[in-house]
């Protein structure tokens, strides 16, 4: 397990003499990629459990993030999973869930280190998990296990965060569960409600504008500028209203992405209420996968541009694209159709409404698979974002 390629968490590190992008991302990025921030993945990965076609011949690059989507791709076997991030906190973090997908017998334990977040040996678990990681990633783990015993997902800028939000808007399970119960225009009426009041207080209203919150939320300012466009809006508060508003319309009894935003942990008690990685069924399939993994602590700009031809099948960057201006967007596309293999798909997230192969010209190569882009659109119940598109890609 070596060899283990992760897919970069949305954040990637570019040299100025690049040019692709400003001084002000070029220092968020810098400061992003050395900040422990994410612990979950706040994208809804039963999407790509539907679309993204993964098999035993499939060779994956993405970005790692916290690792859930990752970890859940082990279920199917693939051949090769290559995981890049360069933020060593999220890599890390990425490869032990990885490796507890693969190697963790007991279904029990699994649930308690990542399903509650803590987990009463954890100092004996990690140290096996981290046992085939690369030395960095053994030593890492050796400082860094106590978190699952004060508790995961008390951990990280982004928790922190919504562990202060959740205190400013004074609400608790039994809120969470009656808003549950409502049907959707009062659950709309009543989040807009209590987020309003929150955010029209004048502290909390300057975090939501400030570059510390863009941080927690992993939106650089190239892709809040794209939200803020996309939104109509001035400032960032509306479009964190306009998603809590679009993301309560979903099932909320297992949306477990707003079940840890609005309560810092998952429902538990329903065994769909949590990432498909931690599932018993997925635990049962991934259980001793043949897949070579592989982590690497860099970009995936880099790693692009340094790979040979015809590598990988699958792609799936997450959102980091909208990260980037449209120069470093065309590049990356050239390099992933340089190094794909014919029939390989791209699956992209985006804040944007426009279709960012059409806006470079480049329908020959990527061929957006309508009809699944549009379900995976409609299903992704995080609603951050405005579309999911999968490419094919033809040489």
């Amino acid at each position: 397990m070596r060899d283990i390629l992760l897919p970069v968490t949305i954040q990637h590190r570019m040299s100025t003499s690049d040019g692709l992008a400003s001084a002000r991302d070029r220092l968020f990025i810098s400061v992003f990629s050395r900040l422990f921030v994410f612990t979950i993945l706040l994208e809804d990965t039963e999407v790509e459990e539907r679309f993204f076609q993964v098999d035993e011949r499939s060779r994956v690059l993405g970005v790692s993030a916290a690792g859930c989507g990752l970890a859940g791709l082990l279920a199917r076997h693939p051949e090769r999973i290559d995981a890049v991030d360069s933020n060593a906190h999220h890599l890390s973090l990425a490869a032990l869930k990885m490796s507890a997908a693969q190697r963790l017998e007991r279904y029990d334990d699994l649930l308690a280190l990542f399903g509650a977040g803590r987990h009463p040996e954890a100092g004996d678990v990690v140290a096996r998990l981290a046992t085939p990681l690369p030395d960095w990633m053994r030593w890492y783990w050796t400082r860094r296990h106590r978190m699952f015993r004060t508790g995961l997902y008390e951990c990280g800028l982004l928790a922190a965060s919504m562990k202060m939000m959740r205190a400013g808007m004074g609400v608790d399970e039994p809120w969470f569960r009656a808003l549950a119960d409502m049907t959707v225009p009062d659950r709309q009426a009543e989040v807009v409600r209590v987020y309003s009041r929150l955010l029209g207080n004048p502290l909390v209203g300057a975090l939501a504008r400030s570059p510390l919150q863009l941080l927690a939320q992993g939106i650089n300012f190239q892709q809040r500028d794209r939200n803020l466009r996309m939104s109509g809006a001035s400032d960032m508060r509306a479009v964190v209203l306009r998603f809590v508003e679009r993301a309560v319309a979903t099932d909320l009894k297992r949306n477990w992405i707003l079940w840890q935003c609005l309560l810092g942990r998952f429902n538990l008690e329903d065994p769909h209420a949590i990432p498909p990685y931690l599932r018993r069924d997925h635990h049962a399939r991934s259980l001793g996968a043949p897949t070579t993994m592989a982590f690497h602590r860099t970009s995936f700009v880099s790693l692009l541009d340094a790979a040979p031809a015809a590598q990988w099948t699958h792609y799936n960057f997450s959102d980091a694209l909208d990260w980037m201006a449209d120069a470093a967007q065309r590049r990356v596309l050239d390099q992933i159709f340089r190094t794909s293999r014919d029939g390989a798909l791209l699956f992209n997230r985006t804040v944007d409404r426009d279709d960012i192969v059409a806006r470079h010209g480049l329908e020959r190569r990527f061929r957006r698979l309508d009809r699944e882009s549009d379900q995976a659109t409609a299903l992704e119940r995080s609603r951050l974002y405005e579309r999911v598109d999968i490419y094919q890609i033809a040489h």
